[in-house]
């Protein structure tokens, strides 16, 4: 970060901070991601399996683990990645950029298990929860950028710039 402040000038580029950051989200947004599904599966009494969230096959409407996947993806996007992206990226402005490459990861790992997303289902799970995991994480972090700065008091500056000025007179006067 730049010398002058968070929110000031501009950042140096630092490129081991960008690549721990994606890979600090991509294994958050994971964990989360099979954290929440299985425990929507559990609850659902469908069988646990790491498989399907890597397989656009099981991201189906018209199906008990197709709902299950999607809602799971949702609540993490809202729930997880959108205060977790704010609270590492700390920049409205990169939210958009770190959450698209988390989907993006995403979008390769499952081409890489599965083949290339033909199902309609996964593009929808996954355009939607990039975009509530940007909304939230902007917000979070516009919300904290436009956070008062708290400075001293008119009062309480004024009160140490008498204090001085009198201390400055009293040396004076010896």
């Amino acid at each position: 970060m730049s010398e002058r402040g968070r929110f000031y000038g501009e950042q140096e580029f630092t490129p081991w901070l960008t690549i721990s950051q994606i890979l600090y989200l991509q294994a958050v947004f994971w964990f989360s991601y099979v954290i929440l599904g299985s425990a929507f599966a559990f609850l659902g009494g469908l069988p646990l399996s790491l498989f399907p969230f890597f397989s656009y096959v099981h991201y189906s409407f018209s199906y008990d683990r197709g709902i299950v996947l999607f809602f799971a993806l949702l609540a993490n996007s809202i729930f997880v990645m959108g205060y977790v992206v704010a609270g590492a990226v700390e920049r409205a402005k990169k939210c958009l950029d770190f959450v698209f490459t988390c989907h993006c990861i995403h979008l390769v790992t499952c081409w890489g298990v599965g083949g290339f997303p033909l199902s309609f289902g996964w593009w929808i799970s996954n355009i939607l929860a990039a975009v509530f995991a940007t909304i939230m994480s902007e917000c979070i972090c516009v919300r904290y950028e436009l956070q008062e700065i708290k400075l001293r008091h008119h009062s309480d500056a004024q009160s140490s710039t008498s204090a001085s000025a009198s201390a400055m007179n009293g040396s004076n006067m010896v």
